[in-house]
């Protein structure tokens, strides 16, 4: 038993004790846009304590990091479709506070204007690398994965999430909790027929299947 949760504003310190607080019990948790293995990771606490964990991230520089301490990693990136785009990697700044610049990469059809304003002056004067990768849905990995049914999906895809939801069949993998970055204030309801809104952080939103 391992008390140590990485996640922003510790909301999977809220999930542990909320949903999941028989230790005993390891479950199945993807994340889409996993970033660092460590730093800011919401799949750290669980891969520690025994649950399997798939971190997707697009930017092989992290892709690796996750190879080199044992973490399951698909390297592409996720959305409503299956083929190549282009992935802009903004920055690797990981500082002390709650943010972390490198999190501010996306797919090149993000809406640039939906940055929040006080995110904006970071965002431009950081350094960016323009990569092409390879973008696949949630179906396609999971069934790739032999997965038939999820504990936690997060999301975190700077502001495409709703892309994400769209390439996911809710029905047949019936994840329990769902964490979604929801810095844009986006109505996810829509894609979320069967969940109930339970806790919101001032990043995210936590659903549950009601």
């Amino acid at each position: 038993m391992i008390k140590e949760y990485r996640s922003e504003t510790r909301v999977d310190e809220w999930i542990r004790e909320s949903h999941f607080s028989d230790w005993n019990y390891k479950g199945i948790m993807v994340e889409v846009g996993a970033a660092t293995p460590e730093y800011i990771s919401n799949s750290y606490h669980w891969r520690v304590n025994g649950w399997r964990t798939i971190s997707i991230e697009p930017n092989p520089k992290f892709a690796e990091e996750h190879r080199r301490v044992d973490s399951e990693v698909v390297q592409c990136a996720v959305s409503d479709y299956e083929g190549i785009a282009e992935f802009i990697m903004v920055g690797e700044e990981r500082g002390e506070g709650n943010t972390s610049y490198h999190s501010f990469s996306h797919l090149s059809e993000k809406k640039l204007e939906n940055i929040p304003n006080d995110w904006k002056e970071a965002y431009n004067r950081e350094n960016k690398e323009v990569v092409k990768v390879s973008v696949r849905t949630l179906n396609s990995i999971l069934e790739e994965k032999g997965i038939d049914k999820l504990d936690i999906l997060t999301i975190d895809v700077e502001g495409l999430e709703s892309k994400v939801l769209a390439g996911i069949d809710l029905e047949k993998y019936q994840p329990k909790v769902i964490l979604i970055e929801n810095v844009e204030k986006t109505d996810f309801s829509p894609y979320l027929s069967g969940y109930q809104l339970v806790h919101k952080t001032i990043y995210d939103d936590v659903w549950v299947r009601a």
